[in-house]
């Protein structure tokens, strides 16, 4: 019978957590469970405060496999022992890490950062490699950006389920790509929503990160921080209007679906071209336009049919999402003229 059982005696120890509190001053039963995080100074100071003021520990005691390993209330611990004072702590038999990380994994205090050396301290290589690029990429508090580089989500990595990749020369290149938005756009270079926009874009045909710093370079800084300190939308929305400005349709990038996820709905004075009556480069959607000409007059008359099918044909060829017919029924009774379900009145299409 090891010493924390012979300290706390047999009682109770058949129940997964033992229902029986024990309490001791004998802090050398206790030791670190190998992968759990690092104590946390500042707040066994202020735990100790606390404590002082309200002792509750018996309460709240602290959790130990049978070996003496703390499970979950190391800070507690060395709280007790700064002010002489003895530990109540409750036996779970052959509990773990993989136990320690389940009851901290909702728990705030538990970073990515702990997961982290936790795993590295178990020996995954995987989350050594990690720690060495975080180190090489300066970004030690910028987990959320160093993720989504390697396109892993947080759960999977506080799973243990993280993979370095074997050559990690895209992740680099990417990450000095970040580091080269700094000068232009400053802290958001590493914000979730750019790193996100940023990333989508880079597996699209026509984006060259090149071309985007050149034309973010030409962009007044206070105007784009101001449209970039936005919502995800209104960020994807400002980097496709910056890159494809004065870029011919064939050279233009898109989001998949971003019609749908601007949400555009096109008013009249959006529509109609001032001077020469033409809708066509002036039917926006979105931050792109609608290429076919549709000439404006109260003479003029176009079937719903054959507007849908030639305004499907544009969103099919920009790769974006189809609209449906009652929203751009919606979109085109803002300028229609006359009542008549089956046309469009004033506009005749000139494809």
């Amino acid at each position: 019978m090891n010493k924390i059982l012979q300290s706390a005696g047999k009682e109770g120890i058949d129940s997964v957590i033992t229902k029986k509190i024990y309490s001791t001053y004998d802090y050398s039963l206790f030791k670190k469970l190998k992968g759990n995080r690092e104590v946390n100074w500042k707040h066994v100071k202020n735990l100790a405060k606390d404590i002082k003021a309200h002792n509750l520990l018996k309460k709240n005691p602290i959790i130990v496999n049978q070996w003496g390993e703390i499970i979950d209330g190391q800070n507690r611990l060395e709280a007790c022992k700064l002010l002489q004072i003895k530990i109540w702590f409750v036996i779970w038999e052959n509990a773990g890490i993989k136990e320690c990380i389940a009851l901290n994994i909702r728990d705030k205090s538990w970073q990515n950062v702990d997961f982290l050396h936790s795993y590295i301290d178990r020996g995954h290589k995987d989350y050594n490699l990690l720690e060495k690029f975080i180190t090489w990429s300066t970004l030690k508090n910028k987990f959320a950006t160093i993720l989504k580089i390697f396109e892993t989500k947080s759960e999977d990595f506080k799973d243990g389920k993280f993979l370095y990749p074997k050559d990690d020369s895209q992740q680099r290149k990417i990450m000095n790509w970040f580091h080269e938005f700094v000068p232009l756009v400053q802290s958001f270079a590493y914000k979730s929503h750019f790193v996100e926009a940023i990333l989508t874009l880079k597996d699209r045909p026509n984006y060259y990160h090149k071309k985007m710093i050149s034309k973010l370079k030409k962009i007044d800084f206070y105007k784009l921080t101001e449209a970039l300190s936005n919502d995800r939308k209104s960020i994807r929305a400002t980097l496709l209007e910056v890159y494809n400005k004065s870029e011919p349709s064939s050279s233009q990038v898109f989001y998949d679906g971003h019609s749908r996820m601007l949400d555009t709905i096109l008013t009249p004075s959006s529509l109609v071209k001032t001077g020469d009556n033409h809708i066509g480069n002036d039917l926006r959607l979105g931050k792109t336009f609608f290429k076919i000409n549709c000439k404006v007059g109260a003479q003029h008359s176009v079937t719903v049919k054959s507007f849908r099918t030639a305004f499907n044909k544009f969103c099919t060829k920009q790769k974006i999402d189809k609209w449906s017919s009652a929203r751009l029924d919606r979109m085109m009774g803002q300028v229609n003229i006359g009542n008549d379900k089956d046309h469009y009145n004033g506009f005749k299409l000139i494809v």
